[in-house]
């Protein structure tokens, strides 16, 4: 009868969505993970490293950045003291720096501790910021003590972003901690992070692609600003 081909269509058709649903709903969760997984390779690289050289991480980060476009830079933040600052300077001929008033560079006073650009790409950024302390931006800052004390990575959303184009885009950050090699896990307890990794994705460029991925799996998403 009429009624019963109706049910059977609606129940076809649930299926169906539910099957879409599922499919699309793991392809995003897959999706997701990739960025995480891209990170966390970053913290790997680093950790398994007794040294890693400008070079050697302009290479890794931009080969990771070329295969995610999504994320626009990778940072790796060196957390130290006074006595590790006048070390670093030493090693690098640089001076660990941050900016006055107008925006401008100069020479970080001394103070009890630093969260220092020790590595960064674009190669450009890393070269023109490297040495910059962290530790005197207020939003940084706090995310960058919050993961000191959790241990676990975190993420600021909603944030305004200079892409490599000079663009202002609209962002998360990405923190992740970096373990020392000499301090790594002894009786089971967790080693103290030595530093950070900080990764800045493109949230418009993120959600496209999940859009991209669920058109794909035969359904149409769309994102709108609730701004």
């Amino acid at each position: 009868s009429y009624g019963i081909s109706r049910e059977r269509d609606w129940l076809r058709y649930r299926e169906t969505f539910n099957a879409r649903s599922a499919g699309l709903a793991e392809a995003l969760k897959e999706e997701l993970e990739s960025y995480q997984i891209a990170i966390n390779s970053v913290k790997s690289f680093i950790e398994g490293s007794e040294k890693v050289t400008d070079k050697e991480f302009a290479i890794f980060a931009g080969t990771l950045m070329r295969n995610k476009p999504e994320i626009l830079s990778i940072d790796y933040i060196l957390g130290m003291d006074a006595v590790q600052r006048v070390l670093w300077e030493l090693q690098n001929g640089l001076s660990v720096s941050d900016m006055d008033e107008s925006g401008a560079l100069r020479r970080a006073p001394y103070r009890s501790g630093y969260m220092v650009l020790d590595l960064g790409y674009p190669e450009e950024v890393g070269t023109a910021f490297k040495g910059l302390d962290l530790k005197t931006y207020p939003t940084i800052s706090r995310i960058l003590s919050k993961v000191a004390a959790s241990g676990s990575e975190e993420a600021l959303c909603d944030v305004a972003i200079i892409s490599p184009d000079g663009a202002n885009r609209k962002g998360c950050i990405i923190i992740v901690p970096v373990r020392q090699i000499s301090d790594r896990v002894r009786s089971g307890d967790a080693a103290p992070a030595a530093g950070y990794v900080l990764a800045a994705l493109d949230t418009d460029m993120v959600l496209a692609r999940l859009a991209d991925r669920a058109e794909k799996a035969g359904m149409l998403v769309r994102v709108e600003s609730m701004e």
